[in-house]
C-alpha cells in the first residue's frame, strides 16, 4: 500500500524539502527525454534540486499556472462532466519508495487522476485533436506508475485562448522503462552524490 504525506498546512519550503527524498513527475521528463526533444530541464537540474538548499520563490510563470489551476479544473468538469477535488497528499510508491506523486487533482469516486497545465499562446500548434508535448505524457506515466491507477486526464489552457482536454490511457511498457531511469539515477547518482556518473547521463 502507498504511503502519503499531508501537504495540508505545509509551507513552500517544507513541500520543497519532502521533494528532495524522491523524484516526482515534473522530475521524470529531464531523465527520460534526450534534451533536444526537453529543453526545460536537464538531469544536472533534478540532481542539483535534489541535494542543494531549496530555492525560496517560485517563478511568476509557476505562480500564474498555480493560480489558474482552479480554473482550469473547472473548464475540465463543464467539458466533462467530472468532478475533481485536490488530493492534499504526497503520494509515494510502495514499491518504488524514491517515486512520488503530487497530483494536481482527483476525478470523485474513481482512481483516476487530472493534470493540468497553462502555456503560452505559441505552444498552441503542438496540441493537436490526438497530440500534445511528449513531455506531459512522461509526467502522467511516472503518476500512474506511483499510483497504479490505469488512467490521468490532461487539461490545458493555452495562452488564455483555447481549451484542451485528453484522456491517457495507462502504459506498462514505458512505466517499466521509467521505473528503470529513475531508479538508476536516484541509487546510482542521487543517494552516492556520484557527479562522475551525473556527467556520463546526459
Amino acid at each position: 500500500m502507498n504511503k502519503y504525506i499531508s501537504t495540508v498546512g505545509m509551507s513552500r519550503e517544507e513541500w520543497l524539502k519532502a521533494r528532495q527524498n524522491g523524484i516526482g513527475g515534473s522530475d521524470a521528463p529531464a531523465l527520460v527525454l534526450p534534451y533536444k526533444v526537453y529543453k526545460w530541464h536537464r538531469p544536472s537540474d533534478v540532481y542539483i534540486s535534489k541535494v542543494s538548499a531549496p530555492e525560496e520563490t517560485s517563478p511568476l510563470a509557476c505562480r500564474v499556472g498555480s493560480y489558474l489551476e482552479a480554473f482550469v479544473a473547472d473548464l475540465f468538469s463543464e467539458a466533462t462532466g467530472f468532478r475533481v477535488h485536490k488530493l492534499n497528499k504526497i503520494i509515494i510508491s510502495d514499491k518504488h519508495p524514491f517515486m512520488f506523486a503530487n497530483i494536481d487533482r482527483k476525478l470523485y469516486g474513481q482512481n483516476v487522476g487530472l493534470e493540468i497545465k497553462t502555456t503560452e499562446v505559441y505552444n498552441d500548434r503542438k496540441f493537436t485533436d490526438d497530440e500534445y508535448p511528449y513531455q506531459y505524457y512522461v509526467q502522467m506515466q511516472h503518476y500512474m506508475a506511483v499510483t497504479g491507477w490505469n488512467k490521468w486526464y490532461l487539461a490545458a489552457l493555452i495562452g488564455n485562448k483555447r481549451f484542451v482536454w485528453y484522456e491517457v490511457p495507462r502504459s506498462d511498457e514505458d512505466i517499466a522503462d521509467i521505473i528503470e531511469t529513475e531508479s538508476k539515477f536516484w541509487n546510482d547518482i542521487v543517494v552516492p552524490r556520484n557527479m562522475e556518473e551525473l556527467e556520463r547521463w546526459a
